[in-house]
């Protein structure tokens, strides 16, 4: 047993000696690097990284298959926001518009048996507005957009000129609650007129039912008058979406030639007109939003706008394919394909003519009037037929695939950096430039008003520069070049940080979150947890 311990106490001895040898090489190791580097003893400072270069050019890859979400763009989601409160199976299909009817009739009491009461008042009834305004925070809730549309009936007419007053009162009220809310509110689809809210209604199809030709100058009057007051109480930020481009093409002569007693619409007000094509692809006029069913537009051929006063389809195409706002932006489109079945009136069903037609032309017909958003539930048959239809791989990188999910990715804006030279070395205060080109691969640019900002972010510190005069609606379809400078803020702590693009929504209190921020259609780029589009790396020195 003694020789065991005296074993052992060897072999401890020797262990510590071997330590403490250890210890002192890689002490003597530690000072020799550090005579090396020019470091005092005692020291653990670690080796500086390399400056960046002053300018740093990169090209990024593009993202060509995913059709990821993006805020007031894409298939819209049809709900009802007066009862429905959760839009989390819109949100995990990645949609980011929901449309909504608002019943009016429902509240009143209305139907097609009592289209009117006389015991309608122009006070609308308390839980009415309270449940738009409950559905509106589920809206904002949910990180989401509606598009509103409110009517008096649904399938049959309502008696709005003849109970004009009241509808006007109606009208005020729900606008309060849109303007309190206008920060989730992408359009009022101006309804209120024919079944459905689609104006489809006139004097000449149910003559019974009107105290005014509605086809008449009277009519149009009455129109704009309509138009008019939805624009007047409602903010600059909410656009106005109309159903056929006859309609919009009137208030915009109207607004040059007003009519006795009414005043022009501003700038801003025009440039706030949409359209809503709820015939599309249902045959060559798009049931009447290209044609006119041979009713006479009396101001086409005085505005000289038709040849005659039956507009042609090609004519009225081209109003609203070449439709520009004030700035040079894209008019806000969307809509859904109507019905397909044939009808006991002689409507032999809308996917025949669909069916007879290239499958590239639905996609085509899409880019032309530079479509924003599109009905994903109506109809099932039709958007059937664009799940099952596989066309070829693009001359820009897109596989071969369905035309839905070419429609998915494409409608609206797709924003795709493409190169970009930017400073990457500077001192707090100094110049900062960036050159980028970008590339929108979609069918529209950005609709409404954005803010850009370049972002500075380094973990610790974030700086947000607003790139003014910077206008996002301009970067439509096709290239666009960026040259930007700016002065770097003063007090701007040295450092590395991450250079990016950053396009949140309009309204301060949804700028935080990323829901409502613009992605960029680029791999490695975005910034799911701060809402930006990453460029590069910038050193403050």
């Amino acid at each position: 047993m003694g020789h065991i311990k005296k074993i052992s106490f060897i072999l401890l001895v020797m262990l510590l000696f071997n330590l403490i040898l250890t210890a002192c090489t890689e002490t003597k190791e530690q000072e020799e690097q550090k005579e090396q580097e020019g470091l005092p003893d005692g020291t653990d400072e670690e080796i500086p990284e390399e400056d960046l270069p002053e300018i740093t050019k990169l090209t990024y890859a593009g993202d060509f298959t995913e059709a990821f979400a993006n805020p007031e763009r894409g298939f819209n989601n049809r709900v009802d926001i007066m009862k429905q409160r959760d839009f989390s199976r819109s949100k995990s299909l990645g949609i980011t518009v929901l449309h909504s009817y608002i019943y009016l009739w429902e509240y009143l009491g209305l139907s097609a048996e009592k289209p009117w009461s006389a015991d309608i008042t122009a006070k609308l009834p308390d839980n009415l507005l309270e449940d738009l305004q409950t559905g509106l925070d589920a809206v904002r809730e949910s990180g989401m957009k509606v598009i509103l549309n409110p009517g008096h009936a649904w399938t049959w007419d309502p008696p709005v000129v003849e109970n004009w007053a009241i509808v006007k009162e109606h009208i005020r009220q729900i606008n309060e609650i849109i303007s309190k809310n206008a920060d989730v509110v992408i359009a009022f689809e101006a309804g209120i007129l024919g079944r459905w809210g689609e104006w489809n209604a006139n004097s000449t199809d149910f003559p019974e039912l009107y105290t005014m030709d509605m086809n008449s100058e009277e009519g149009a009057a009455f129109r704009y008058e309509l138009i008019k007051y939805i624009l007047d109480t409602t903010p600059d930020n909410v656009l106005l979406s109309i159903r056929y481009p006859v309609y919009i093409m009137e208030a915009k002569y109207l607004s040059e030639n007003p009519p006795e007693g009414q005043a022009a619409l501003t700038q801003a007000q025009l440039d706030r007109l949409a359209f809503h094509n709820n015939s599309f692809m249902v045959e060559p006029g798009d049931w009447g939003s290209y044609s006119t069913y041979g009713q006479r537009v009396w101001w086409a051929r005085i505005s000289g706008l038709a040849k005659g006063v039956v507009p042609t389809n090609d004519e009225i195409r081209g109003w609203m394919y070449g439709w520009r706002t004030s700035i040079g932006g894209n008019m806000m489109m969307g809509g859904e394909v109507e019905w397909s079945e044939p009808t006991d009136w002689g409507f032999e069903g809308t996917l025949l003519y669909e069916q007879s037609l290239p499958p590239l032309r639905v996609l085509s017909d899409l880019e032309n009037v530079h479509t924003t958003h599109m009905s994903t539930d109506y109809n099932g048959i039709h958007i059937d037929l664009w799940r099952e239809t596989i066309i070829p791989a693009s001359d820009i990188g897109e596989p071969e695939e369905s035309v839905y999910e070419r429609m998915r990715r494409k409608m609206g804006y797709r924003l795709r950096l493409a190169e970009a030279e930017f400073t990457s070395l500077k001192e707090a205060g100094g110049e900062f430039k960036l050159t980028a080109t970008l590339v929108n691969d979609g069918y529209a640019g950005i609709v409404r008003e954005r803010p850009v900002f370049m972002v500075f972010d380094n973990g610790t510190n974030r700086y947000d520069i607003l790139l003014a005069g910077t206008e996002a609606r301009l970067w439509q379809a096709g290239e666009t070049n960026l040259d930007i400078s700016f002065k770097l803020p003063g007090d701007m702590q040295k450092g590395r940080y991450t250079a990016a693009l950053w396009l949140p929504d309009i309204s301060e209190n949804l700028r935080g979150s990323p829901d409502y921020s613009v992605r960029f259609a680029n791999t490695g780029v975005w910034d799911a947890q701060k809402g930006y589009n990453k460029l590069g790396e910038v050193q403050i020195k």
